[in-house]
């Protein structure tokens, strides 16, 4: 009787693995697409690195997105260093492609004050 239990939980626990593996490959997916988007619009800026820092998403709001980065900019500082900006970026999805919504958020590594920029709950 055991060993049946054991056989007939198999596929549940096989089920529940696959379903994990392809959310958590969705989720990469999605973080790709969105530092391509991010990478876009800096480099036409003039930026000469970002440096990605927290990625937050709701699942309440799933075309929105939140990324703290830190851009290095082009040009340097009166001391010769390359300027470097701490950014807060929403992002917003459109159709297949994700776009800056607002450049200029609050700087945050935090994931929970993230997640409240992204669903609109933030003070």
């Amino acid at each position: 009787m055991k060993g049946l239990r054991s056989v007939a939980g198999r596929p549940f626990i096989s089920i529940l693995i696959l379903s994990v593996v392809l959310s958590i490959s969705a989720c990469d997916r999605q973080k790709s697409e969105v530092k391509a988007s991010i990478d876009k619009y800096f480099k036409a800026f003039g930026a000469r690195d970002i440096k990605y820092q927290t990625y937050a998403t709701d699942p309440n709001y799933p075309n929105k997105a939140y990324y703290s980065l830190i851009v290095t900019w082009n040009h340097a500082n009166r001391h010769g260093d390359f300027e470097k900006e701490f950014v807060g970026c929403l992002l917003d999805k459109n159709g297949d492609t994700w776009t800056v919504e607002v450049k200029g958020m609050p700087y945050t590594v935090d994931k929970g004050q993230a997640v409240s920029y992204v669903s609109g709950r933030a003070k």
